[in-house]
């Protein structure tokens, strides 16, 4: 059972404060512009993009302009569709008009935003349950069918994970992190 919880606090944390690093940018710039948020946008093929300051690229270079609505997201106009996206590149909003997402992007990202919450809270809630499980059955034997709970626990956990939008807020991130650290004293 100790190995059980170790590995799942370790696959938990691990995909809950990790995330895949984009890859770097490899055809040819012709423009480079340094934006305030510590982004830069790069024009490759006539066409514009996103890379962070090391040069990873974050939005490939698909959009025939680029206009940040403010220091975390922008409007991008694509070939037939505009879209919102986050400065980390996450496309939050299409639309064909451009006045629809213009006008209305606050609410758009606030929606957004309020789903991310929420299916990191969904995680939080069932990793706490997950913990207190655990907690419960130590230093008891376990049956087949407990030790098959916990495992349906733990995979929908790594489901929901998968699932969750944008990252958590830091007050998630802390409880996420407080949750570990009673597991982990725990056992």
């Amino acid at each position: 059972m100790r190995r059980l919880g170790f590995i799942v606090v370790l696959c938990l944390l691990a995909a809950a404060c990790t995330e895949s690093a984009p890859a770097s940018v490899s055809v040819p710039i012709e423009g480079r512009w340094a934006c305030f948020n510590g982004t830069e946008i790069i024009r490759q093929a006539g066409k514009y993009g996103l890379v962070d300051m090391n040069g990873t690229l974050i939005l490939p270079s698909d959009y025939a302009s680029i206009e940040f609505l403010d220091s975390d997201y922008a409007l991008l106009d694509g070939d037939d569709n505009f879209y919102i996206c986050g400065k980390n590149g996450r496309i939050l909003a299409k639309s064909k008009q451009k006045d629809s997402l213009y006008y209305f992007w606050r609410n758009i990202v606030e929606d957004c935003l309020e789903q991310d919450r929420q299916s990191w809270e969904q995680v939080i809630q069932s990793y706490g349950e997950l913990c207190d499980r655990c907690k419960s059955c130590r230093g008891h034997r376990l049956s087949r069918k407990d030790f098959d709970n916990l495992s349906a626990l733990q995979k929908s956990i790594v489901c929901k994970l998968n699932e969750a939008t944008g990252t958590p807020t830091a007050s998630q991130r802390a409880r996420l992190e407080a949750l570990s650290a009673d597991f982990r004293k725990a056992f």
